[in-house]
């Protein structure tokens, strides 16, 4: 009969995704990191863009480097970035490269954020990396918290 054939299927199906999905372990990294932002002149361009270069401290130790484009509205408080941003670091006793992709969005003072690794642009030993970066600001002082998965094939 079709139906417990189709059943047969998905199951199988399912059984296939968590075996794939047991390959990798979600972690949590955390942190501080100081960034310095760097305006660019060289081109007349409606949208600000920054250098970015910022240093990780904690469970991920290393240097970021990217680009920022940003512009603001009429309207106080509302404002938007994007930037990417190649970090070189240790993480997990493992050393390698990832870019984050940045999409910053705030309206009238109420910010949202998204930061989140770039797939397949992990190298060396964080190569399968993926996940996404929260980011908090106390005062001058900023807090990362990355949660990520590492394949278990990477070194």
């Amino acid at each position: 009969m079709f139906v417990p054939k189709f059943i047969g299927v998905v199951l199988t199906l399912l059984t296939i995704a968590l075996t794939l999905d047991a390959t990798a372990t979600t972690m949590t990294a955390s942190g501080s990191f100081q960034i310095t932002l760097t305006p660019q002149t060289d081109i007349e361009f409606e949208s600000g863009r920054m250098t970015i270069e910022k240093t990780y401290s904690g469970d991920l130790e290393g240097k970021g480097r990217g680009q920022m484009l940003s512009t603001r509205t009429e309207v106080p408080g509302s404002a938007s970035y994007i930037a990417l941003e190649t970090v070189g670091a240790t993480l997990a006793g493992k050393t390698g490269s990832f870019t984050l992709q940045h999409s910053g969005t705030m309206v009238r003072g109420k910010s949202t954020l998204k930061v989140t690794i770039v797939t397949d642009s992990g190298t060396n030993g964080l190569k399968g990396i993926s996940g996404s970066m929260e980011i908090e600001k106390d005062g001058n002082q900023h807090h990362y918290t990355l949660t990520y998965s590492l394949e278990d094939s990477a070194e």
